[in-house]
């Protein structure tokens, strides 16, 4: 059998079953799309472009503050304004509209009309939208796939960060008395009553005076991603593990061993901050770099500048001047996009051995440290600082290692996995 470039191995398997081959119809479910900041935002536009590179048909349904539909390069992004619009106080950020971990009615309604005009093989949902498009799923008869980003499923705060460690509780009151979270009594409340009984109702036997269930399928972006979600729930199915990626190779510049320690993200404590100022002041003088922080609040002091959020051309001309990126999260971070962006310069990262940074940084690339300390932290930088030349190697090597996080390795996974879900009567 002769294919190109772009055939998967489900299309593979459609054509040899007699059936005809093509690529699998996909509507793309998210709380945010661009121009909405995020790391998600992000991810799914990447997605949506290289599916349609590849000759998939896409379609996004996206939260928005109102009602349109524009397009998006070669992508149709259908934008709804949520049900919780309508209510006084429950947006923080106008531009960034919250979905909520419950079916919206009109996101429901958003994800079962553009399925209906566009006919797709199956619904890819992002983030809290995975509850309005099972709802979707289940009317339509469509297979649902769901990509755990992080911890949103069994966390209000979708960090499990709790009192300045990694929780240990699942969804529940404990939520509720959950201490330093920055949500109000009243949203953490509803938002972990929510979450307790989708626990409980994925939890129980198929019933007739129950909604009927959609096929699921979960992909977590990491292994501790998927393994954090079977611990919350034991009874759901175990999700593939397909992480996030990046698009190109980009071109290297030389390596500078005086450029600053990078951080990038916003100033919570659960990124990892605080931590990483700390190291940077107990660094021996000789290696002493300051930290330029790409996100959050924009402030000036000794040793530290705040550039607040920049745009992506941005973000990779300061990586490619840095010495290191920070990723000191003490938090377990699923599957950070800006390590891969720093591996595809070359540039070394030391990073907390926490979450989806150990399938990061297996093969190479950088440093991994204790979570949460500063020492640990601090002797890392140090270590690199004091020796270019590993450092350049270990730039190097994380450059090498990167292949698997491309979009040329990891979309094609996706599409494949999207066709085995298609019913053999779809494609007659």
């Amino acid at each position: 059998m002769t294919s190109d470039a772009h055939t998967t191995s489900a299309d593979h398997h459609a054509t040899s079953a007699g059936r005809p081959a093509r690529s699998p119809r996909v509507l793309l479910a998210t709380d945010a799309y661009p121009p909405a900041a995020g790391g998600v935002a992000a991810h799914v536009q990447r997605l949506a472009l290289n599916l349609a590179r590849r000759g998939t048909e896409v379609h996004v349904v996206a939260a928005a503050s109102a009602d349109q539909k524009r397009l998006d390069q070669q992508v149709r992004v259908h934008e709804v304004a949520l049900s919780l619009r309508r209510v006084p106080g429950a947006f923080q950020d106008p531009a960034n509209p919250f979905v909520p971990p419950w079916p919206d009615p009109r996101l429901v309604a958003a994800i079962t009309g553009a399925a209906r005009d566009f006919a797709p093989d199956v619904i890819h949902a992002h983030g809290w939208t995975e509850m309005s498009a099972r709802l979707a799923g289940a009317r339509l008869g469509l297979p649902v796939v769901v990509t755990l980003h992080d911890y949103g499923l069994f966390c209000p705060q979708k960090s499990h960060f709790r009192a300045g460690a990694v929780c240990s509780h699942r969804a529940g009151l404990s939520c509720m008395r959950c201490p330093g979270s920055s949500q109000s009594a009243p949203k953490r409340t509803a938002l972990a009553l929510a979450l307790a009984l989708r626990l409980n109702y994925s939890n129980r036997p198929t019933s007739r005076f129950l909604p009927p269930r959609p096929v699921v399928h979960y992909i977590a972006v990491s292994h501790y991603v998927a393994a954090a979600h079977s611990h919350a729930n034991p009874a759901a199915p175990a999700a593939t593990i397909i992480p996030n990626f990046i698009d190109d190779f980009v071109p290297v510049t030389p390596y500078n061993p005086n450029g600053p320690i990078v951080f990038i993200g916003p100033d919570t404590p659960y990124k990892g901050l605080p931590v990483l100022l700390e190291a940077q002041q107990s660094l021996p003088l000789h290696v002493r770099r300051p930290v330029l922080h790409i996100g959050g609040t924009r402030r000036l002091q000794p040793g530290y500048t705040g550039l607040g959020r920049l745009s992506p051309d941005g973000v990779t001309a300061h990586l490619r001047n840095a010495a290191i990126l920070a990723a000191p999260a003490p938090y377990a971070d699923p599957c950070p996009t800006v390590i891969l962006e720093a591996m595809a310069l070359a540039r070394p990262v030391v990073a907390s051995a926490i979450g989806g940074h150990s399938d990061l940084l297996a093969v190479g690339g950088g440093l991994l440290v204790e979570a949460g300390s500063s020492h640990s932290l601090s002797v890392g930088l140090a270590s690199l600082l004091g020796d270019p030349s590993l450092a350049e190697r270990l730039g190097v090597e994380g450059r090498a290692a990167l292949q698997p996080f491309t979009s040329d390795a990891v979309v094609p996974r996706l599409m494949s996995l999207y066709g085995s879900l298609i019913p053999r009567s779809a494609d007659t």
